[in-house]
């Protein structure tokens, strides 16, 4: 249900930015043998059926400060750990 409500709320908003505690499976960290993370799954599910992509993605359930471009161009970033912290600047952005 909370996922279904996800999926909706990205498909009707559209955001440029995702907040969550976890990521998609398809985060290079998930190669290390916890493929079968629900959560992580079901992410993953919800960016294969929708028709939207966010420029960003943010999470921090694997205390890493680390960062990673999908293959459908989503920059993801795992927000580290004991105040490690990835800084992006609205000024590095072209105008639109």
């Amino acid at each position: 249900m909370e996922l279904r409500k996800f999926f909706d709320a990205i498909q009707e908003h559209k955001p440029e930015v995702i907040v969550t505690h976890d990521a998609p499976n398809c985060v290079p960290l998930y190669r290390d043998g916890r493929n079968g993370d629900p959560t992580a799954l079901g992410f993953m599910k919800i960016m294969t059926m929708s028709d939207h992509r966010p420029k960003r993605w943010y999470f921090g359930h694997h205390h890493v400060l680390k960062s990673w471009k999908d293959v459908s161009d989503v920059d993801f970033y795992c927000c580290g750990i004991d105040g490690a912290f990835h800084v992006w600047d609205t000024e590095d952005e072209p105008d639109v």
